[in-house]
């Protein structure tokens, strides 16, 4: 299977690739920093370097995937975060839409009444979903299915 993970080398996407590449999947992982490009090769997954709030370069990435991991990478340095975290949101539901995605697990941060407003760009696309045989997957024709 091709999965595609946000969050460059962080403490889920590393080792989630780790076990990933290890079952034999092939894995993209996105990453802003051009210089974590030598550790990706060598964890044996291809690297994907871009913005998580350029939806054209993210369509591109997951063009090209099975199943989609998706985060929102803290910025620290964003003026307004509300802001930041509703780019990434939106790019990522316009991608996952355009790019036709099959399958896609969103980890969502965050104090539960929170939540809705943090993920806000995906929170607007409501497209069809239809869970599948197997108990836990829930593939989407056209559609973002929060899990």
């Amino acid at each position: 299977m091709k999965i595609t993970l946000t969050g460059s080398l962080g403490n889920i996407s590393k080792p989630l690739a780790e076990v990933l590449v290890q079952q034999g999947h092939h894995v993209t992982i996105i990453s802003q920093t051009p210089d974590r490009q030598a550790a990706i090769v060598a964890l044996g997954a291809t690297p994907a370097i871009g913005s998580v709030t350029d939806a054209n370069f993210l369509t591109r990435t997951f063009a090209r995937a099975d199943a989609v991991y998706g985060m929102v990478p803290p910025n620290f340095t964003a003026a307004d975060n509300r802001g930041y975290y509703r780019a990434v949101g939106t790019a990522y539901a316009q991608a996952i839409e355009a790019a036709g995605v099959g399958r896609v697990v969103h980890l969502m941060g965050g104090r539960p009444a929170q939540r809705h407003r943090l993920n806000r760009g995906f929170a607007r696309y409501r497209g069809p979903a239809r869970p599948s045989a197997r108990r836990g997957r829930y593939p989407f024709a056209g559609g973002l299915l929060l899990l």
